[in-house]
Order: C-alpha cells, then structure tokens, then sequence
C-alpha cells in the first residue's frame, strides 16, 4: 500500500490515484475537516472507507469535510466514516446533515493509542476490527 500525500483537490492525478485501491490518500491540509485520511475498498460497490483518529469524547463533522469525501469517491459509492477513538471514551458526535444520511454510514473502532506516533499495525490477515455503530447525539 502507498500513502498518497496531496498538495492541492484540483492537482490533476489526485482523483485518479485516490481511486486505486492500493493507495491511502492523506490530505496534506493541517486542519483538513472531518476525516483524516481514505482509501477505497475492494469490494464491488467501490466503498470509501474514511477515518478519523480522535482522542476525545466528542467530534464535530462539517459539513465541508463530508463534501470532500463524497466528491473523493466514485459516483454514488457508499462511504464509512470510521472515528478510531480510545476504548471507554463513550463517544458521541451530532447527526450529519440530511443530505449525507443515506450515502454515509458511520463507525466506531476501539484502539489502543500508544503515543502520537505509534499505531498497534498488524498484519491485516491477522486483525480482528470490531465496528460498532455511532450513536448520534
């Protein structure tokens, strides 16, 4: 897998690349919105699979951040919003805007967060991810 770093939305190989499956696309925006990074799944529908680390209770979607991943992705292909948060941390964020109920479907993944820089990566033949669903304020 590459990580796919990108300097601007209109830079003319970004959309291309971001729709390979073997690429993770990382906005190269410091206070990019919502999400903060994406790849495409391998199944037949072409699902966006977004995520959102976040250390706290709570996070806002804007609506601008949800606009980007919806033009990111194949034309309507469903898209998972993903927040990796701390186990225990009951998390919660507001409901989306209508208009984006029924393209998206939201997650929650439980993961230990050793410091800023360290992901417990596995191997994904032998990672177990548990999703639940977000419950929305």
């Amino acid at each position: 897998m590459s990580i796919f770093l990108s300097r601007s939305s209109k830079h003319s190989t970004a959309k291309h690349m971001t729709r390979d499956t073997k690429n993770y696309y990382v906005p190269a925006e410091s206070n990019n919105p919502t999400f903060d990074g994406f790849l495409h799944g391998c199944d037949s529908a072409n699902t966006l699979h977004a995520f959102q680390t976040t250390l706290g209770s709570k996070h806002y979607m804007k609506t601008e951040g949800l606009r980007k991943l919806v033009k990111s992705g194949y034309p309507n292909a469903p898209i998972q919003l993903i927040f990796l948060v701390v186990p225990g941390s009951n998390f919660t964020v507001p409901r989306p805007p209508k208009e984006y109920e029924s393209q998206f479907r939201f997650f929650t993944c439980e993961m230990e967060f050793r410091s800023s820089f360290e992901f417990p990566l596995q191997p994904v033949d032998k990672m177990e991810v548990e999703l639940e669903s977000v419950e929305f304020e």
